[in-house]
């Protein structure tokens, strides 16, 4: 493997046996660059690519021998938990002129690849999305806030799906402004919420159309459209823990014990804690599911159990 750089664009050569993946990998490493395109040409004769299936969330490979023209390569660099991560994708020439294509996993040059890098000034990392595609996907800072508030949104939906059924229709959800402040790390008055929530991103409004947000002194609702709705039902994975939990709820003679147990179920590390305020009776919570942050507080009625969830902040702000 032998490279230069011209402006901002490294230009490279590698040789054969030379794996196309940990090569880059490797300059990219030593020259420190976080984020760049990619485009080449060569010969391999080995290779393994794959095709997402994104309902199963899961890769298919497939591995190609033999004589081979790299007739495309292409993708980018970025980083993921500070590390170098390639995505790239490539198409295979065979010796009968077939071609294939996917995601590249790995490929070994036969004779040479012609490469080249072209960086660009700045960082953008990745995270698993693991609610959504199962992919792992650009992060772009200054959204972080309103991803917390997407996924809430996402989360109470779900679960409204789960009580009610999915039906094709708007939905209005509400929050305390308190609730608001911890998304965003702010201390916002409701008029500077408000501002903040009149122009609402993409990474809001590409998922569930567009939400307009109004409030009420310290109460704001969000008017989420049909779309937001369909979506949810269609691309998110159902809330099995959720689902199951309602079901059991409604059965008559439903006991406390059978709420331990269904949580025990899905984990064998949760919380749980007494409260005995007039509110509720006892909290449980899972210790080991990140994707699962919620405090679930139940009151025994007598002929019914009840059940309400919070994140840890709100949770707090009501001193239970």
């Amino acid at each position: 493997m032998e490279y230069m750089k011209f402006d901002d664009v490294y230009v490279v050569r590698l040789d054969r046996s030379e794996e196309i993946v940990e090569s880059l990998t490797k300059i990219c490493d030593r020259e420190k660059i976080t984020l760049a395109t990619i485009e080449g040409i060569g010969a391999a004769d080995h290779a393994v690519i794959g095709l997402y299936n994104v309902g199963e969330q899961v890769y298919h490979k497939t591995e190609l021998n033999g004589p081979m023209e790299i007739t495309a390569l292409t993708g980018n660099v970025s980083t993921m938990d500070g590390k170098t991560y390639l995505h790239i994708h490539i198409n295979l020439c065979d010796e009968k002129m077939n071609v294939k294509g996917g995601h590249l996993n790995e490929c070994r040059i036969s004779a040479t690849a012609e490469i080249t890098i072209r960086t660009v000034n700045g960082k953008v990392e990745r995270f698993y999305d693991k609610d959504g595609v199962g992919l792992n996907l650009y992060q772009f800072p200054g959204n972080e806030g309103y991803k917390k508030l997407l996924k809430n949104l996402i989360d109470v939906i779900k679960e409204d799906h789960a009580k009610l059924g999915f039906r094709k229709e708007k939905i209005r959800l509400y929050y305390p402004l308190s609730s608001l402040n911890h998304f965003f790390g702010t201390s916002d008055d409701a008029d500077q919420m408000q501002e903040r929530l009149n122009h609402l991103p993409v990474v809001i409004t590409e998922k569930l159309g567009e939400v307009a947000a109004t409030h009420k002194a310290e109460r704001f609702c969000f008017h989420i459209p049909e779309e937001g709705s369909e979506y949810v039902h269609n691309n998110m994975k159902e809330n099995e823990f959720i689902k199951s939990l309602i079901e059991l709820l409604q059965k008559h003679g439903c006991k406390m014990d059978d709420i331990l147990n269904l949580f025990h179920k899905y984990s064998d590390n949760i919380i749980t804690e007494n409260m005995d305020n007039g509110e509720f009776d006892i909290l449980i919570r899972f210790e080991d599911k990140p994707d699962d942050p919620y405090y679930y507080c139940f009151k025994d009625e007598g002929c019914h159990i009840i059940y309400h969830r919070f994140l840890k902040e709100d949770y707090e702000d009501f001193g239970f």
